[in-house]
């Protein structure tokens, strides 16, 4: 479960906590787990936490890529009282997922979220029942861009990587709606399957190649994971520049 928690925790963007009421509803290994961020939800309390994490974030439209998405933009949608502003992104091709936002306009903070895997089925919902209307002070600044490297994979960038001397890799990659993390680490027992999970609302796909054990999780086609992996297994990474040749 560390491990799992781990890898929601790389999905899904930080943000602070507050009192509010949020309900979920996320797919996990098949099933639709709704639950409250409260005590006794039927999900682990690590997991709980993350979750509540998902909403609140500024929302930075300037960061997708136009050329791969269909947006949909509905303006004063009224919801508990407030005015929000409903973006529903579609993939122009089904290599990564839909995502539906409720903004408010005023600070930029998401108050609902929607992911729907390229099979337009439902992975991931939160949505704030109860705002906190006192952190409606200040609109939210763009924050400056994330440091990138020159890694780069189909419109998805390296935004953060680790590397270890026994060959353990760790990177993050988002192409500023959908993200995914790529883990690479030493294979210490028999070659399994290929194996396909849905997580907590991510996709999650394990392949052995080599010496090492491929694990990849995030809001992106399972065909994709393995297309990325198969690229990543036969490459050689240049240590000093971050680059993959």
């Amino acid at each position: 479960m560390r491990v799992v928690a781990l890898l929601i925790l790389l999905i899904i963007p930080t943000i602070g906590l507050s009192d509010e009421i949020i309900y979920y509803n996320i797919n996990h290994n098949g099933e639709s787990l709704s639950f409250f961020n409260m005590l006794g939800a039927p999900v682990p309390p690590m997991v709980q936490e993350i979750s509540r994490r998902t909403l609140r974030k500024p929302f930075m439209p300037k960061r997708i890529d136009p050329n791969r998405y269909k947006v949909s933009i509905v303006q004063n949608i009224t919801w508990q009282g407030m005015t929000v502003t409903q973006y529903d992104y579609k993939p122009v091709i089904n290599d990564r997922f839909r995502h539906i936002l409720w903004v408010l306009p005023d600070t930029n903070e998401i108050v609902k979220l929607e992911i729907y895997d390229a099979n337009d089925k439902l992975i991931y919902c939160a949505i704030c029942l109860e705002h906190d209307h006192s952190l409606q002070t200040n609109k939210t600044k763009e924050q400056p861009e994330e440091r990138l490297t020159a890694e780069r994979f189909d419109g998805f960038v390296n935004v953060s990587k680790e590397e270890a001397a026994d060959g353990y890799i760790r990177m993050l990659y988002s192409d500023g709606l959908n993200r995914f993390s790529v883990f690479r680490t030493p294979l210490k027992e028999a070659k399994k399957e290929a194996e396909r999970l849905v997580v907590y609302g991510n996709y999650l796909y394990n392949k052995d190649v080599g010496n090492f054990r491929y694990t990849v999780v995030g809001t992106i086609p399972y065909e994709k994971m393995e297309e990325f992996v198969n690229v990543l297994s036969v490459v050689n990474v240049d240590k000093n520049s971050g680059d993959i040749e």
